[in-house]
């Protein structure tokens, strides 16, 4: 079995496409995401939850379009699997763990008047994606990692929480690794260097030889 960990920079404009183009090249016959499992399977819900709360607004397709591209590798890969069979897994803790907000939190801003709503998800738009090609600035610093798997530059501003998340994900993808499949698995590009002096998701799994592919910004 292969195992490719591909590396994104979230948000990316060009993003969407190159992954598809790669994923054409790879063919996976097994696939991963940084997502969590719920995520996964109610995201078409959710996708369809939101298109029709925002149809009434002037941003509304902005702000779908945006929303889209900042969790591009789950809509992209979430359709690629679809379309060609694939099975796909959300190897990501759940969101409440991670002390983020949760994608279904935005439906309750539509009960807010309209005018309330307009103004809340043009803020968000311009949260979800600067006028820049990334909304992961930080990982400007780290052009220097090579395709082909060389080792990156360490990457210092990791937390307990990236560790933790981490080694969930390098367990999940663990338990679905076999022979003679190829597992394909997508998500940030922080979380695939390597780590010497933290866990990240490359030295977890570092026994099966990853092989690492960066799509930059």
């Amino acid at each position: 079995m292969t195992l490719y960990l591909i590396g994104t920079v979230h948000g990316d404009l060009h993003g969407p496409k190159t992954l598809v183009r790669l994923l054409e090249r790879l063919r996976p016959t097994l696939m991963t995401v940084e997502a969590e499992v719920e995520c996964v399977d109610g995201y078409p819900k959710i996708i369809e939850k939101l298109s029709n709360a925002t149809q009434k607004l002037a941003c509304g397709q902005m702000f779908m379009e945006r929303y889209r591209l900042a969790y591009y590798e789950l809509d992209t890969t979430l359709a690629y699997c679809t379309e060609k069979n694939i099975p796909l897994s959300g190897v990501d803790l759940r969101e409440e763990e991670r002390k983020t907000i949760l994608w279904t939190d935005l439906l309750p801003i539509f009960r807010a008047p309209e005018k309330t709503q307009e103004k809340i998800l043009t803020e968000l738009c311009s949260d979800l994606i600067p006028e820049s090609n990334t909304v992961d600035v930080l990982y400007g610093a780290f052009r220097h990692f090579m395709d082909d798997g060389k080792q990156a530059e360490e990457f210092q501003l990791v937390t307990k929480e990236d560790e933790s998340r981490n080694r969930h994900m390098a367990k999940r993808i663990s338990q679905l690794y076999r022979k003679p499949e190829t597992l394909v698995h997508v998500g940030g590009l922080a979380h695939i260097f390597r780590g010497d002096k933290y866990d990240s998701l490359f030295t977890l799994l570092e026994k099966y030889d990853p092989v690492r592919i960066s799509l930059r910004g």
